[in-house]
């Protein structure tokens, strides 16, 4: 699958992209287009995979054996995606790290929002799904990601086309 930078963003030279993982189809092709634009533009990537245990822990979960089985596997399935990024680095000759983010009580998009400030991201690209009617109602991540992010913002979707919105400071 060749993967293109969107018309008018390759006119743009970003020196450190952020991208944003979760365990979803979305969110790989997110990672490949963030690889794609850095192998291009000589970016540094930063792919970040936030674990939102509060989440987890009151809303899902009651048992506290339960809620141990349920981290140490999220915290598994965090580290294989991240280490699919590290190889995805690797071979395409990208310079990138990885990260794994605790919410620590924010939103997932403010950790998100909080980890491009702290890495200096010129573009946050995250992948984008079809909200579900709840998150039409109150929002979902990548909503909010566009309408906090200072940085340049690419939402990436499985099958659909690429959207990309500036920055309000940059």
């Amino acid at each position: 699958m060749e993967h293109v930078a969107p018309r008018g963003l390759e006119t743009r030279m970003f020196e450190r992209i952020l991208v944003a993982l979760d365990r979803g189809r979305a969110s790989r092709c997110a990672l490949h287009k963030a690889v794609d634009i850095a192998r291009s533009a000589n970016a540094k990537v930063t792919a970040v995979f936030v674990l939102d245990h509060h989440l987890t822990a009151v809303d899902v979960l009651r048992d506290i054996s339960e809620e141990r089985i349920f981290r140490l596997f999220l915290h598994e399935e965090a580290e294989n995606e991240l280490r699919y990024a590290r190889k995805m680095f690797s071979s395409n000759g990208v310079k990138g790290r990885t990260s794994m983010i605790d919410t620590s009580g924010e939103s997932v998009a403010d950790a998100i929002c909080r980890a491009a400030i702290t890495e200096n991201a010129d573009l946050v690209v995250i992948g984008h799904r079809e909200p579900t009617a709840f998150q039409k109602i109150f929002g979902n991540v990548t909503s909010k990601v566009v309408k906090k992010s200072d940085a340049f913002v690419l939402l990436v979707s499985e099958g659909e086309e690429d959207h990309i919105r500036a920055g309000a400071s940059r």
